[in-house]
């Protein structure tokens, strides 16, 4: 299964069915999916923007996940998120 249309197909009809992982099925279909089909990852600010949530949605899971953080783009573009 690839594609965000397909991973929205397949949370949504389950998504009370989540319990421990609830949170970020939330966060994955009300937060970062819209903004993916809104095409806002493909400026620098709006991918900042997903970054927060993709953040937010590996700390449910103890962590990130790998080097590629909010913080390291922020860094790398010498620019700042601040959430709303």
């Amino acid at each position: 299964m690839q594609g965000i249309s397909n991973t929205r197909t397949l949370l949504t009809p389950l998504r009370d069915q989540f319990i421990v992982k609830r949170e970020q099925v939330d966060l994955l279909l009300d937060e970062i999916l819209p903004r993916m089909d809104q095409g806002v990852h493909h400026e620098k600010e709006g991918f900042l923007e997903v970054m927060y949530y993709v953040d937010r949605f590996n700390s449910y899971k103890g962590g990130s996940r790998g080097k590629y953080t909010l913080e390291y783009f922020e860094d790398l573009w010498g620019m700042e998120h601040t959430p709303e």
